[in-house]
């Protein structure tokens, strides 16, 4: 993940996932993440149906804590969305 900025270079991810962790914000910024990389995945698999599409998604611990995160996650599951989880 990077974030945009305006006449700047991206942010990386080790920029501020830090600072989402601090702030509790991790399991926000994971779903955003979860969902963005879904939405690649059903317009990759929509336009071209016969690749074979393979996407990571690093998760915050603290996310996998989270039990309504868990819930969540569990029906993205079905979506057949590969997760990853480095400690």
């Amino acid at each position: 993940v990077r974030i945009p900025q305006q006449g700047h270079p991206a942010l990386v991810a080790g920029a501020f996932v830090p600072m989402a962790e601090r702030l509790q914000l991790a399991p926000q910024l994971d779903r955003l993440v979860v969902e963005k990389a879904l939405g690649h995945l059903r317009s990759t698999d929509a336009a071209n149906k016969s690749s074979t599409l393979s996407l990571s998604v690093n998760l915050s611990c603290s996310s996998l804590l989270d039990e309504g995160f868990r819930l969540w996650l569990k029906q993205q599951l079905k979506q057949k969305l590969q997760i990853e989880v480095n400690t």
